[in-house]
């Protein structure tokens, strides 16, 4: 499973559904929310103590959310969004990012990128968290705090965050 597999059709539909917003704000918050976390966690994996506490956090969220955990196709990520709540997302992310005040940051940033405001982005970015967790999961199962962070980083292609948000829409290295 890869981040793609977030940006396909039936997982955009789940969670536009979910958090009750169009397909088209909900594919724009996705594109420029997904680089905005996985920054977050790569600066959170770039120490010692700090990857270990993150692989530890992915690895307890994941044995607390086994549906998260079974997910393997964008068909199951899309069930996966379907039977989760909005505060259990939150929940997740706050887990997985440190806090709520990690989380509001984010949602911030994604907000004023995407001009969408901090409710429907908070909302996209709960709906999707189960999903998300399962990319990560997946590939931080893997790992220890040794490799953590070379495995997360791997998730964002080695490129820029606008690179990867350019990627998961499709396009091509936004570099000229």
């Amino acid at each position: 499973m890869d981040l793609k597999s977030l940006m396909s059709s039936d997982v955009i539909s789940a969670i536009a559904s979910a958090a009750g917003e169009t397909k088209k704000d909900t594919t724009n918050v996705m594109s420029k929310g997904i680089p905005e976390i996985l920054s977050s966690l790569t600066g959170a994996a770039s120490t010692e103590s700090g990857a270990s506490g993150l692989l530890s956090t992915i690895t307890g969220l994941m044995g607390n959310n086994s549906a998260a955990a079974s997910a393997d196709s964008a068909s199951g990520l899309a069930s996966l969004i379907s039977g989760s709540s909005l505060s259990e997302g939150t929940n997740l992310l706050s887990g997985l990012l440190g806090g709520s005040n990690a989380l509001s940051s984010i949602v911030s940033t994604v907000s004023s990128a995407t001009n969408t405001s901090t409710g429907s982005t908070s909302n996209i970015l709960s709906a999707a968290a189960p999903a998300l967790l399962n990319v990560i999961g997946g590939v931080a199962s893997g790992s220890d705090s040794g490799n953590i962070l070379s495995s997360l980083t791997g998730l964002l292609g080695g490129g820029s965050i606008a690179d990867l948000a350019s990627n998961l829409l499709g396009g091509g290295s936004t570099e000229t």
